[in-house]
């Protein structure tokens, strides 16, 4: 193949500067869709972690080493409501980590470098190359890559209310995107519909935002969702990171909008519910005293979201 023009993406999410590097022009534009609103400067400086994913088109399968050993095997949720599976190895006498999503995808991560290599299995068709697109091995990059920093994913919406961030967790379908947007609607700050970071920072338990579109009924009674661009359709605030407020259980009732109390063990329940694999983290100890901290130095509720009219931010800022 000849060589190509590299593009570099600088971004930030929750603190921790990420470059990527690709060779691809498409994959440029759609990172630069994707994390549009993680752009920074190539000479900013995040004052933090710095991590590099490069995005490489091969055409032989990467052959993993043959003292590679186990480290997990499951389902992961891609950016689609697609369910994909990974298989990841280690190798201890290469010190790099194999991640083999599918037959054409495999992320090998260097932990003592802080970079990743993303490694697309391409073949030629009319004299081009074809590779797969990057869509959904974005999702697992960052569940690991984030990890590697110390930052861990939960499925979660997010909103700023008075400078904290306040977390909404819970099933699928329950209004969380919903509940979110609508807050925003009413003068909160955009933290991300789907995906956010909790980490630790001088004591504190922090919030990074995963800023990307929301998927969203585009009416009451529409079957299908939209994607829908939060921060330019409200001309919201979209702060990169908050201390942690509040917590709480979305769930559907009916009847008005209300809060219920409930304990720091639930919590933690919660929190870890809500979260990728244990065996999916670098450090499992610093894993569990975040989410630890997190369940004791904020407060836990059940949201139950009943009629949207009575819905107010006024029900979160007083909780």
């Amino acid at each position: 193949m000849d060589e190509r023009p590299s593009y570099v993406i600088e971004t930030e999410i929750a603190g921790v500067a990420i470059t990527w590097i690709t060779d691809c022009v498409s994959e440029d534009h759609e990172l630069r869709r994707v994390l549009k609103y993680h752009l920074r400067p190539p000479a900013g400086n995040v004052g933090g972690e710095s991590h590099r994913v490069f995005f490489v088109q091969v055409v032989d399968p990467t052959r993993i080493p043959a003292d590679a050993r186990p480290v997990w095997e499951g389902p992961y949720m891609g950016l689609t409501t697609s369910r994909n599976k990974v298989s990841w190895v280690y190798s201890p006498s290469l010190k790099l980590d194999y991640l083999t999503l599918t037959d054409e995808i495999t992320v090998i991560h260097d932990r003592d470098t802080c970079s990743t290599r993303c490694e697309l299995l391409s073949r030629e068709e009319n004299g081009m190359w074809v590779r797969p697109r990057i869509w959904d091995a974005l999702v697992i990059i960052l569940h690991t890559v984030m990890s590697m920093h110390g930052r861990y994913s939960i499925h979660s919406a997010g909103v700023g209310l008075n400078g904290l961030a306040h977390l909404f967790v819970g099933e699928s379908g329950h209004g969380k995107s919903t509940l979110c947007t609508d807050l925003v609607g009413k003068g909160a700050d955009y933290m991300g519909d789907d995906l956010t970071f909790l980490y630790l920072q001088d004591g504190k338990v922090m919030v990074g935002s995963l800023l990307l579109e929301a998927k969203l009924f585009p009416y009451k009674k529409a079957r299908d969702k939209e994607w829908v661009d939060v921060v330019a359709r409200y001309g919201c605030d979209a702060p990169l990171s908050l201390p942690l407020g509040n917590v709480y259980y979305v769930a559907r009732v009916k009847g008005p909008c209300r809060l219920e109390r409930q304990e720091a063990i639930d919590c933690m329940i919660t929190l870890i519910k809500a979260s990728n694999n244990v065996r999916m983290q670098y450090d499992p100890e610093l894993w569990q005293s975040t989410y630890e901290t997190a369940s004791v130095s904020s407060r836990f509720y059940r949201f139950n979201f009943g009629d949207r009219q009575t819905l107010t931010r006024e029900i979160f800022e007083n909780a």
